[in-house]
């Protein structure tokens, strides 16, 4: 009833009134002797209204309108509860209390962003105080929406306990996601949109450090339909641009981006980015670490969750993004949030030891979220000797230290607070030296598998941070030596294919590569088509001349010889989020495709055509051709068995431990499954049974890396590799293990660093092993 009067009201003309005031007691309440802020825009998101010398303004409202807020300023700010108000037919005078900025300095603006934490539950949130105490350079906090998920009390909490008032006087910024809007009809809110009560404005602007920010929200809840028309947003960006017409802008939005790429439509013809000065953008949603860049150097950046693992091998993590004043070059660095006072020796350890000439090399990995490593000291017998960084948590140093039975090593770090680490360990000097060398990329692994060709150790990386340093590395197996270097710039998140002359790899942005194996030099580029917005980390194949990788509208199949696409997938397409599709799977002529929303897809290898479809939602790991059926990890903890003619189920197997990895099922000569799981290790199942045979449980994570994974379980996201009747078994616990393949036993255990969750490949000498923070590693078999 109260809005039903508002909007007839705004029908014949209404308008509201009211005085900016700057709080100069600085006790949060107005008083008449405190001065009216001239200059000041007011705006109930479809129109504005400057006020005048005395701060007053008069605003003709919207019949649309929800709610009105004053934009703040350089010098004048509001938290997040004090800039808005929500608007009602009971009143017509809206008053706002503005204190002074906190002062922006230097010639970096500095961003700490996190999105879809979806909880009430804020343990997350000590890494991330934990940096802004380390960093009083942070500018601003940026909560990228999916605030809450099934109940508003997530956003209730965070408004209440993440804030520029607790956050230390940092503004907050929140943007609102599609799980912030679908919870109508519950609680007090009754019909309407819990996010406009708790948080105000759908969109909204403000000025920070000589930029003009944008806030919208999502553009399409996906599930109840939103109360906004996002055309009315895109009218709203016009006016504001109109405004500012030479400022610098920047976006923070929920997943705006991807959908729209290079633009936002209004009532009025489209708002073009790069023609309104826009320099970066900000968001979450897919639950993913990815970054797109444009023609016009422009970045976005998407974060994932901070308290669970993400879609597509991703791990709890906050984002910051630094952004030059004078260039405009913005660039971002990413937090591990579950990896805490992580620290492990890695060499010497027993039968692990590394020399260089007459010295011993130690290596170390030091880690701890938000409150980063300062410093790392190895030290035995009273010499202490001080590690240099040489990764993202790797440290490295080099002593005449000579080893004996029963030698211990101490090692200390020191975090960037004060914070002290200590680990002690026992390393035997009597075990036959198991490895052959270690390489360190300066770059992070992802899901891409190891693989030999042609004598040579190919690595894939990615670079989910900047998008700049992605590409293939060619290592000599015998040495460890780099033989050379192809740059992609977007990060290969996925496995790689070769036909022996030739790599081919797919980025982050879909564009296919053609390298040569021998020397590294580009054959050819298939580039993606920039209309399409979506990250891409999906997998390629390659098979009979054809190289075929993507997914949706990306999907396309190539001649290997010459990188002139042969089909394209027009069958079906999806706008949202695949970045979990993992490995493609290749069998009979054909290729297997997964997509998250749309589920497994069996397409024709030469023409493109679906040969058939299972439907299912939220599926993430590779999907195993065999014989005359197809395995699939379903997303329930459910295992499925589909017909190899047709894609009918066949049997499913229900309550499985299988969640989230993106490990792909491998078969073993005795018929056995290997299913690995998110959070329960790694089981071989007997299809026969529907029962487990044995199940082997590595020790916790450093950091999870499944799908809505929480805390540090016993995870495997590698797909186990079967060598000469040893199965050897990367997991999130930074370990490589060598089982039994009977009953799962581990026969030996190496420690190689972080969390391992990549394939492997061996020689006829070696097992080849990676962690994701870019350790290459050769391990004798015996």
């Amino acid at each position: 009833m109260v809005m039903a009067v508002l909007s007839c009201l705004s029908c014949i003309g209404a308008s509201i009134s009211g005085i900016v005031r700057f709080d100069k007691n600085g006790d949060g309440w107005p008083s008449p002797d405190e001065p009216g802020l001239p200059g000041m825009l007011v705006s109930d998101g479809y129109g504005f209204a400057v006020t005048d010398a005395n701060g007053r303004y008069t605003l003709q409202i919207n019949s649309k309108a929800k709610t009105v807020y004053v934009h703040r300023t350089e010098s004048y700010t509001a938290d997040v509860t004090r800039f808005w108000h929500r608007l009602s037919a009971e009143r017509t005078t809206y008053d706002f209390l503005l204190h002074e900025a906190r002062p922006v300095t230097g010639d970096t603006l500095t961003m700490v962003a996190i999105g879809d934490s979806e909880t009430h539950e804020l343990s997350f949130m000590e890494q991330i105080r934990a940096y802004f105490a380390n960093h009083p350079e942070v500018n601003l906090f940026i909560n990228a929406g999916d605030i809450s998920a099934r109940s508003p009390l997530g956003m209730e909490v965070q408004r209440d306990m993440v804030n520029a008032a607790t956050m230390g006087g940092i503004p907050v910024v929140y943007a609102c996601g599609n799980h912030d809007v679908d919870f109508r009809g519950r609680g007090l809110y009754g019909s309407n949109c819990p996010y406009m009560s708790i948080f105000g404005p759908w969109w909204e602007s403000f000025e920070l450090s000589g930029f003009l920010f944008v806030v919208v929200p999502i553009y399409n809840s996906w599930g109840a339909p939103i109360q906004y028309d996002m055309l009315d947003c895109g009218d709203w960006l016009k006016a504001i641009c109109r405004r500012f017409p030479d400022k610098k802008k920047i976006l923070v939005c929920h997943d705006l981006p991807d959908w729209v790429g290079f633009k936002m439509a209004s009532h009025d013809g489209d708002v073009v980015f790069d023609d309104e000065h826009f320099v970066c953008a900000i968001y979450g949603h897919k639950h993913c670490n990815v970054v797109r860049k444009y023609p016009s150097g422009r970045k976005s950046f998407c974060v994932s969750a901070p308290n669970k693992g993400g879609e597509g091998c991703f791990a709890p993590s906050f984002r910051v993004v630094t952004l030059d004043r004078k260039t405009l070059a913005a660039n971002s660095e990413l937090f591990f949030m579950n990896a805490v006072e992580h620290l492990e020796l890695v060499t010497p350890r027993d039968g692990m030891f590394l020399h260089e000439g007459d010295n011993l090399i130690i290596t170390a990995d030091a880690y701890c979220g938000g409150d980063e490593i300062a410093s790392v000291t190895a030290t035995k017998d009273g010499e202490a000797v001080e590690l240099s960084r040489i990764s993202q948590a790797g440290w490295q140093g080099r002593t005449a230290w000579m080893l004996s039975g029963g030698t211990r090593i101490t090692l200390a770090a020191r975090t960037k607070s004060g914070g002290k680490i200590m680990r002690n360990f026992a390393v035997a000097d009597g075990k036959a030296n198991r490895l052959a060398w270690a390489t360190q990329l300066p770059a992070t692994i992802a899901m891409a598998d190891l693989k030999l060709v042609n004598g040579l150790l190919v690595v894939a990386v990615c670079d989910d941070a900047n998008a700049e340093n992605g590409g293939l590395y060619a290592i000599l197996t015998k040495t460890g030596e780099i033989v050379w270097h192809y740059s992609t710039g977007y990060g290969i998140r996925n496995n790689f294919a070769t036909d022996g002359k030739r790599i081919y790899a797919i980025d982050t942005h879909a564009n296919i590569h053609a390298v040569d194996v021998a020397t590294g030099r580009r054959t050819w580029l298939n580039e993606s088509d920039p209309s399409i917005g979506d990250p891409v980390t999906s997998g390629l194949a390659c098979q009979d001349g054809i190289v075929v990788g993507g997914y949706g509208r990306h999907l396309r199949g190539i001649r290997a010889e010459n990188g002139i696409t042969i089909w394209n997938n027009t069958a079906w397409e999806v706008e949202d989020r695949t970045e979990a599709e993992d490995k493609l799977a290749l069998s009979d002529g054909s290729v297997f495709v997964l997509s998250r929303l749309n589920g497994l897809y069996r397409h024709d290898l030469k023409t493109g055509d679906i040969i058939w479809r299972y439907k299912t939602l939220f599926a993430e790991s590779t999907a195993l051709p065999d014989g005359d059926a197809v395995w699939l990890i379903g997303s329930l903890r459910n295992l499925l068995r589909l017909n190899m003619m047709n894609g009918g189920l066949l049997a499913e197997y229900k309550s499985y431990p299988c969640a989230h990895t993106t490990a792909a099922p491998l078969k073993l000569p005795n018929g056995l499954l290997l299913i690995a799981s998110g959070d329960n290790g790694l089981g071989a199942f007997n299809p026969t049974t529907g029962k487990d045979e044995w199940r082997f449980m590595p020790k916790a994570s450093i950091t999870p890396t499944g799908d809505y994974i929480t805390g540090n379980p016993p995870a495997v996201t590698a797909t186990p590799f079967l060598d000469d009747e040893a199965l050897w078994v990367g997991a999130n616990d930074g370990r490589l293990y060598k089982l039994n393949v009977a009953d799962g036993v581990v026969v030996e255990e190496f420690v190689i660093g972080m969390p391992i969750l990549n394939g492997m490949c061996a020689d006829g000498g070696h097992v080849y092993v990676s962690d994701c923070c870019g350790r290459i590693m050769a391990i004798r078999k015996r």
